[in-house]
């Protein structure tokens, strides 16, 4: 059995499944790209921003350190203040070495721009600890003079080597940023490609519907209108349908059928109280046999006939009304004696002849309306 010729139910679900099916493959590809580009974001957070924001907030915790180192190097404030400066210089580098061991884990660049940092710092914290105790000792004309040199000169090397952390950190978000919006654009394009797939085999299975459903149970439709308004020669609709509308078209076959039977059943009944009517006005054998001819002629078919009445004599008949024959039927009538001529003689005996293997041309049949050799 072909597809055409498959049930309705089985072309909805094949149509409906098709659609089904390419919706979850737009689905799946739409979870599976935005999983792809969360993977891409989640990227840019762990590494970049957090190194980013690790080496701003080490940048804020060193310069806060090395202004209390300057202060304390200058010697302006009083000592327990002083204390409390060393205290908060102590507590800074505690956060130095946990912001920098979160950037030494989350860093995608070298490895050496990170050690870098951490040499600066074990340099400069060299210059501290001598600038601290210059400054514990009282001695603030040697701390402030090592503070303004070496502890200047090794905080720009922490700096710039915070600097290439930082740049490397933003140039790698930048990368990242690319690759989401890439991702993104391949997402919304492959999105469109699927949404346009999806609506193309739906106006596909769409037409196949309309073709091999709508269009069918139209024509059915048509036709049995055309049937009951009394068409009775409406054809109906043919071809390689579904097995329902196939049914269908088998039961209005029959409607049809009995509707011409009852037609004509009718038309016959029709007919016979009209020629009964005429044949009831008629007064003489020539009449009745005129009304007969005339009514019953054209509803046969027939084009031409003689109507015959047998008198007393045995066998002969004598022509009463014709149609389609001329004005005299009796001058084309046998009117000879009982048994001239096949038709005369069956008319005599009153029961059929059969003749068998007989030459060419040998015997005709005739009747009032003419003669031709017998069909063997």
């Amino acid at each position: 059995m072909s597809v055409r010729e498959s049930s309705i139910a089985s072309r909805l679900t094949i149509g409906f499944s098709l659609v089904l099916a390419l919706a979850v493959a737009v689905s799946i590809l739409a979870v599976v790209r935005a999983q792809q580009l969360s993977e891409v974001t989640s990227r840019l957070y762990d590494h970049p921003f957090v190194v980013s924001r690790e080496v701003l907030l080490m940048r804020v915790t060193f310069t806060t350190m090395t202004r209390e180192l300057a202060d304390l190097a200058e010697g302006r404030s009083p000592e327990p203040q002083q204390q409390a400066q060393m205290l908060r210089i102590a507590q800074g580098d505690g956060e130095l070495i946990t912001r920098l061991a979160r950037i030494h884990e989350r860093y995608l660049g070298p490895r050496e721009d990170v050690d870098r940092i951490e040499q600066a710092l074990t340099q400069w914290r060299a210059v501290r600890d001598d600038v601290v105790e210059l400054a514990r000792d009282r001695r603030f004309d040697e701390a402030r003079p090592r503070n303004e040199t070496l502890g200047r000169e090794m905080a720009e090397r922490v700096d710039g080597a915070l600097g290439t952390v930082t740049d490397f950190a933003l140039r790698r978000a930048a990368a990242f940023l690319a690759e989401a919006h890439e991702r993104q654009n391949q997402l919304q394009t492959e999105l469109s490609l699927a949404t346009l797939a999806l609506l193309g085999i739906g106006a596909l299975a769409a037409a196949v519907i309309v073709r091999g459903i709508v269009r069918p149970l139209r024509a059915l439709r048509g036709a049995m209108l055309h049937l009951a308004g009394g068409q009775l020669d409406t054809p109906l609709p043919s071809g390689r349908v579904a097995r329902e509308i196939a049914a269908m078209t088998e039961g209005l076959a029959v409607f049809k059928a009995t509707a011409r039977r009852l037609a004509d059943q009718g038309w016959i009944r029709n007919e016979i109280g009209r020629l009964t009517m005429a044949l009831q006005r008629a007064e003489t054998p020539q009449a009745f046999a005129a009304a007969l001819i005339t009514g019953l002629a054209p509803q046969v078919g027939a084009t031409c006939g003689l109507v015959h009445l047998r008198n007393g004599e045995p066998g002969r008949l004598r022509p009463q009304a014709g149609y389609g024959c001329g004005d005299d039927p009796a001058a084309l009538a046998a009117a000879g004696a009982p048994g001239r001529g096949l038709v005369a003689q069956c008319a005599a005996q009153q029961t059929p002849l059969l003749l068998e293997d007989l030459p060419d041309g040998y015997v005709a049949a005739g009747s009032g309306l003419g003669a031709a050799p017998p069909r063997v």
